[in-house]
């Protein structure tokens, strides 16, 4: 084996001493070994990798975006899930979205005591304990929105020790408090105060200065001190014992001065100090140091530990002066997350003076002047891993643009600008090969566009001008470039793809055309073909290239669609996009062609989206943008153990089902290196494991492992108004049972919020009014609802919400909303009007019935009286009868007819002087007519100057004596006839 494995070597050299770019005639015209097997033997199979990435990333939240100030003391989330961040000036609430911050105010006798704060808790009745640098103890009562103030008074032994508070720890029904003067309890249903040391007590630290306070799970309480060291005390064994620095002694603690406590996932205690970290030994009473050294780099970054933190995976995470490291057990070693000026994802600040994982999975930082880190744990799901300029076994450049896994399960990484990387999964570390001009041996170029692997092992590599193949033996790469003129200028030949085919010939996708490489002669030959076009092929630029299992060679070109090449026959056919017909390609310029585990081939355009080939009808169906794909631009497709199908496009990787035709879509938020991806950086390797490259690094993942955050989130109303006023009454807006709109108040208007921290912005809201909703209004991640013109009633408002995976809190929030309709339209002002109505109707009735009555008995009496005066006067006529009957038998007929005369007379008298009157206005009449003289012919008496009254006297005297004229006689025989 040996002697087999020198001549490899041996000959390899002597081939490879002339290798240089290009490669000469002579070495184009000799024998080659390039085809060769690779003589390192076959490693074993190994279990799937499982990726922790080093580069992971970090979401800053500071002034920009609403917190106080830039220094983070705490954080704690409460039971409604808002986070609350303690900064140097004031306290913080964080929703999500937005900031609300508590300061001191004169003006405010229940605000906030100081604006330092140093510490929190929340007891078993939602109270938020705040202690402050200056300000002394603040309890936080969440449904009044109010703070209660406990201060150090020298004269009252039941106050705090000092107003300068530095830890708090809850204990069963009670509050420990340590303060610079010394440690206080706090018991929460008394509220009675013990300081100590107390008589009676075994506890009595060696210091008034007390720095830390912590509970472990067997009920021991640890109390840190500035200067003088550690203690715990047992209370199930009523024990205390103190901890101190013994210079003498490498097995004590590191330090007096004590700065954070924590447990362990095993229930080891961990102390920092500001001498390194110390792991507590119960066994014999001593400390296991951890501190900082230059010369061993997977040491603590920092020896001066502010913060340690064991999150849900039992992970240790410790806060130092010079970075947040994350302890790895298996090797004692740290991994350094810290601040890079160059990397906006990296830590703020490399001073961690807090860790705080939420209920979520979270894991927030806080530092001292950089503001607060969000680290989503679910981004782990993601090996990231990118170019570090301090690191030269970091990934050469963050562009990657080609991927090829080898069978030792290493995995070949080619940039688009500073060359090829061999990865390491196990070391997660990269080697470099880069581009020397003054070594021919080195890789032809620093631009690396395709890798592949022959059926022998060999390495070949596409790059901006040269074909190269590695030997892997002795680390060197040939390069080889076509000839003639008619291919184009060698130093600008561009390798795209290349492939072996089933029957040993060796293909070059280019930017001159799809090419025929012979490995034994190192030549290059343009394709032609038999049909009407024989020099198609040299005239495309052929992007990609795969052999389906029915031996025919798909090429996707640049800008003209898909041929498939019959390998048997040399039959071309083309597939190109026309879009007036959508059973065509989806575009003409083809980034990736893949075929599946069921032998169904798939196509990935730039622009046209996914194209699925149906043989059977020389078809396509198209998966767009449309269809819930995250991009049309695909650069790449695998295929996982379950067939859904893995894309890599312009924005994140689109996961494909292709039996249920759906999209899950996933973004750098997730943990990608961004949301763009590169063509040929892709691949799959034999365990299962996907990498993926774009603009901004590499990605490792198992598929299997990308599984949704199953944590349903807290939901809580976040703001209410009524009528555009917002709600302000004696319960805060996240303790309300109720709201009440009272007329003229018709509109009301809230927001809400789902505490799934990892992504805020991909968590989804739903509302729903019962009462008045028939179902769910869903409303994307806008999280407001508004109702106007409500009619008056009692109604629930409903309120859910998801996480960023679309795991949603189905019970959700619940709120009464009371509409009190004006009065005219309420139920007593309505039962009013039918009483008021009823008693009308039956006051009217009654007084209609009455005035009938009296109308009635009117009548009666009016009949009666009618009826008497019809008697009487019948009585009276009879009477007057009875007496013109005396009186005509009484009276002669001389005097019945002078009777008659003196009646006449009468008459005509009347008559005369009504005719002498109308006579007159007629006259009076026609004088005023000019053209007609006044005249009173016929009527002497009415003529002016004379006296009528005594004309009519003479004219009665004279009646009888003259003899009248003709006219007047006429006029009077009229008279009496008229």
């Amino acid at each position: 084996m040996r002697r087999t494995l020198f001549f490899w070597i041996l000959l390899s050299t002597v081939l490879l001493s002339g290798c240089g770019t290009p490669p000469t005639p002579a070495e184009r015209g000799g024998t080659s070994t390039a085809s060769a097997p690779d003589p390192t033997p076959a490693p074993p199979q190994k279990e799937p990798f499982t990726p922790y990435g080093k580069n992971i990333r970090f979401e800053r939240l500071s002034l920009e975006e609403g917190l106080s100030q830039s220094v983070v003391n705490v954080i704690l989330q409460d039971r409604k899930g808002f986070l609350w961040v303690g900064t140097d000036d004031g306290l913080n609430r964080y929703d999500g979205y937005n900031f609300k911050a508590y300061k001191p105010d004169t003006n405010e006798p229940f605000s906030l005591s100081d604006r330092t704060v140093t510490a929190m808790v929340e007891d078993d009745e939602g109270n938020l304990w705040v202690a402050t640098r200056m300000g002394g103890l603040n309890r936080y009562d969440p449904a009044s929105g109010r703070f209660f103030n406990y201060t150090h008074d020298t004269v009252n032994n039941q106050t705090i020790a000092s107003n300068r508070i530095n830890a708090l720890c809850l204990d069963d029904g009670g509050l420990w408090i340590g303060t610079d003067n010394g440690l206080d309890y706090l018991d929460l249903e008394t509220y009675e105060l013990t300081h100590f040391p107390t008589a009676g007590s075994v506890i009595h630290p060696e210091s008034k200065s007390i720095s830390s306070l912590f509970k472990d799970s067997t009920g021991r309480l640890w109390i840190g001190t500035f200067d003088s060291g550690i203690s715990y005390y047992d209370p199930a064994a009523n024990f205390f014992k103190t901890f101190k620095n013994n210079q003498y002694n490498s097995n004590s603690l590191s330090s007096n001065r004590v700065l954070s406590i924590a447990e362990g996932q095993g229930g080891e205690i961990w102390i920092g100090t500001n001498a390194g970290l110390n792991l507590y030994n119960p066994a014999e009473n001593d400390f296991v140091r951890y501190r900082s050294s230059k010369d061993v780099p997977s040491s603590l970054a920092g020896n001066t530990i502010y913060s340690l933190f064991t999150d849900r995976s039992g992970g240790l995470w410790v806060g130092t002066n010079m970075g947040l490291d994350r302890y790895d057990p298996q090797d004692g070693s740290f991994i350094h997350h810290q601040y890079q000026p160059n990397v906006a994802n990296s830590l703020s600040n490399n001073e961690v003076r807090y860790i705080y994982e939420d209920d979520s999975g979270v894991l927030w930082v806080g530092t001292y002047g950089g503001g607060l880190n969000k680290y989503n744990r679910q981004q782990d799901r993601y090996a990231y891993f990118r170019h570090n300029p301090d690191d030269p076994k970091s990934l050469s450049s963050n562009f990657v643009f080609a991927i090829l896994p080898d069978e030792w399960g290493r995995v070949w990484v080619g940039t688009i600008d500073n060359g090829l990387n061999l990865f390491d999964p196990e070391t997660e570390t990269f080697t470099r090969f880069t581009h020397d001009p003054n070594d021919s041996t080195s890789i032809g170029s620093n631009s690396i566009i395709a890798l592949y692997k022959d059926r022998k092992g060999v390495l070949w590599i596409g790059t901006e001008n040269s074909l190269d193949r590695y030997n892997r033996g002795i680390k060197t790469f040939s390069h080889f470039q076509p000839e003639g003129t008619n291919l184009g200028d060698p130093a600008t030949f561009t390798v795209y793809a290349i492939l072996e085919d089933s029957q040993g010939r060796f293909w070059v996708g280019s930017k001159r055309g799809l090419l025929l490489f012979d490995r034994d002669t190192r030549t290059f030959s343009e394709y032609k073909t038999s049909g009407p076009r024989p020099d198609y092929f040299s005239s495309v630029r052929a992007s990609a290239l795969f052999e389906d299992d029915h031996q025919n060679l798909w090429v996707g070109t640049y800008e003209d669609g898909l041929q498939r090449i019959n390998l048997e026959t040399g039959k071309v056919t083309f597939y190109r996009h026309d879009p007036t017909d959508l059973s065509t390609l989806g575009g003409n310029t083809v980034m990736c062609i893949y075929q599946d585990s069921s032998g169904t081939l798939w196509v990935g355009t730039h622009g046209g989206g996914l194209s699925r080939f149906d043989p059977e009808t020389e078809s396509f169906t198209h998966f767009t943008e449309h269809e819930g794909l995250s991009n049309n631009v695909v650069y790449g497709i695998l295929e996982d153990e379950t067939g859904k199908l893995w894309l890599s496009t312009n924005f994140g990787l689109s996961r494909f089902d292709p039996v249920k035709r759906s999209f899950r879509i996933f973004t750098a938020s997730d943990g990608l290196q961004s949301n763009e991806f590169n063509q040929n950086s892709y691949a799959r390797d034999r365990n299962g494991t996907m990498y993926f490259g774009g603009i901004n690094g590499l990605n490792v993942f198992v598929p299997q492992e990308i599984t949704d955050n199953q944590y349903a989130p807290k939901i809580a109303l976040t703001s209410v108004t009524l009528d555009g006023v917002p709600l302000n009454g004696e319960r805060t807006t996240e303790y309300l049972d109720a709201i009440t709109l009272t007329w003229p108040q018709d509109s009301i208007e809230f927001e809400f919020a789902s505490f799934a921290y990892e992504q805020p912005s991909k968590n989804r809201y739903a509302y729903m009014l019962e009462g008045f909703d028939t179902d769910w209004i869903n409303i994307d991640n806008q999280r407001v609802g508004r109702y106007t013109n409500l009619p008056g009633g009692t109604y629930t408002l409903r309120l859910r919400g998801s996480n960023s995976d679309g795991v949603w809190n189905e019970e959700g929030a619940a709120i009464q909303v009371v509409v009190v309709p004006p009065f005219w339209e309420t139920w007593w002002f309505r039962d009013l009007l039918l009483v008021v109505f009823v008693f009308s109707a039956a006051g009217g009735l009654r007084w209609r019935v009455k005035s009938i009555e009296n109308q009635n008995r009117e009548l009666e009496r009016l009949v009666k009286k009618r009826t008497a005066d019809l008697e009487k006067r019948t009585g009276e006529i009879e009477a007057l009868y009875q007496a013109d009957e005396k009186i005509l038998r009484s009276v002669t007929l001389n005097q019945i007819f002078q009777t008659l005369v003196d009646v006449s007379v009468s008459m005509l008298k009347a008559d005369r002087t009504g005719l002498c009157l109308e006579r007159r206005k007629t006259e009076n009449h026609a004088a005023r007519q000019p053209r007609v003289p006044a005249r009173n012919a016929g009527c002497p008496e009415l003529r002016p100057g004379r006296r009528h009254d005594r004309n009519c006297r003479q004219d009665r005297h004279s009646r009888h004596r003259s003899r009248p004229r003709p006219g007047h006689a006429t006029r009077r025989h009229q008279s009496r006839h008229s």
